[in-house]
């Protein structure tokens, strides 16, 4: 699983997680069952303190999008389910309207942005 860490965003690490493990489980690149990364291993592969990464788990384990099970990995819970487009598309919302925001502040015109954001979906 690609789970990546925006140092400079100003939302917190753990959010971030926690954004990008429900987006994965929202369009379904994670299954009911799935087992996720174990802390530690999480915490070395992004550089961020376990601590952090056991924050986003608990986050997902209390939204009832994850189960835990004592000396079992952390899997999906088996009534997560895959949202609907609108609800992916309001998943982004935060990011878009972040997006947004620093484009108008380097006065880029929509285009541009638009093409920026094209290449990364590639």
């Amino acid at each position: 699983m690609d789970l990546a860490i925006d140092r400079a965003a100003q939302l917190g690490y753990a959010d971030q997680l926690v954004r990008q493990l429900r987006a994965a489980i929202a369009c379904g690149r994670l299954q009911p069952g799935d087992a996720l990364p174990s802390v530690r291993a999480t915490a070395v592969k992004l550089g961020i303190a376990p601590m952090t990464v056991s924050s986003a788990y608990q986050a997902l384990v209390e939204s009832g999008q994850a189960v835990r099970h004592r000396g079992r990995p952390l899997v999906v819970a088996p009534t997560a389910h895959r949202l609907s487009l609108e609800e992916r598309m309001a998943l982004l919302e935060p990011a878009l309207r972040e997006v947004a925001r620093h484009a108008r502040e380097a006065g880029l015109l929509p285009t541009a942005v638009l093409a920026a954001l094209r290449r990364r979906l590639q």
